[in-house]
């Protein structure tokens, strides 16, 4: 699938709804501005350079399902690695530089795992930006994961991401029916077109996967499924929330009055 922008009919739109959209807004307009063009992923016909790695010759890999503890606490792997005391559930909602070292050694982190409760699926971006290669790419490298580290006896948390239409075929297979999973939704909730693409796939998910329990890390979204969603706060946010912003109010004034000196 090729992902198509009309920039022209998007700009229209925007325009004639500035000062409209409110934070429970999901406006299904904008996103007509959107469409998807089918195209072949088979290669062409000719040579073909085996040396390189097509993605899409991958299966995805199938997990099995959670059935473990339920998850009372979420630490991001890259503060699990240094924390004193081991408790509750390790999450992989941090930038991918922070935990590509999981896909280089993938066995390395093990006895880390071990000492905690449970660990949910590791999170490699799909960013709509990136080519559908990419995209499967890195969601069937966070299923190879989680299917490695199960086959250790670590209780793994299946991970479930999307990101444009063209994504629902390989974000959702191998993932269980009726099983505990988690999702995400950091950095969305202010754009609103993010929170369509959202929306549609976590419906999406909903519809296929019928999950009987939702680890839920971020904000809550409107349309969600509340009634069977467990929040966890993003705890990096809440820490720069609660930065007390006088003092940087304070500091911005002064290095101001200092240039007009010069």
């Amino acid at each position: 699938m090729k992902f198509v922008i009309n920039s022209e009919q998007l700009i229209k739109q925007l325009q004639s709804l500035s000062g409209v959209l409110s934070q429970n807004t999901i406006t299904s307009s904008v996103i007509d501005c959107f469409k998807f063009e089918t195209q072949s992923s088979e290669p062409t016909s000719g040579n073909v350079d085996k040396s390189k790695e097509n993605p899409l010759d991958y299966e995805m890999p199938s997990i099995a399902p959670y059935d473990g503890p339920i998850p009372t606490r979420l630490v991001g792997f890259n503060e699990a690695r240094s924390e004193k005391e081991h408790y509750g559930t390790v999450h992989f909602y941090i930038a991918d530089s922070h935990f590509n070292c999981t896909w280089n050694h993938p066995e390395k982190h093990i006895p880390l795992f071990r000492q905690y409760d449970s660990v949910i699926g590791p999170d490699f971006s799909q960013y709509v930006d990136m080519t559908y290669d990419e995209r499967y790419h890195n969601a069937w490298r966070s299923r190879t994961l989680t299917a490695r580290w199960q086959s250790h006896g670590i209780n793994v948390i299946p991970n479930v991401t999307w990101s444009l239409p063209d994504s629902y075929e390989y974000s959702f297979s191998g993932i269980p029916q009726h099983s505990i999973i988690a999702v995400n939704c950091t950095a969305i909730k202010g754009k609103c077109i993010s929170r369509y693409l959202w929306l549609k796939g976590y419906n999406e998910m909903l519809r296929r996967l019928e999950p009987r329990l939702i680890i839920r890390y971020g904000d809550k979204m409107p349309g969600e499924d509340e009634s069977i969603s467990i929040y966890f706060p993003n705890e990096r946010l809440q820490r720069l929330r609660q930065r007390p912003r006088k003092r940087h109010v304070q500091i911005s004034a002064l290095l101001s009055n200092q240039l007009t000196l010069f």
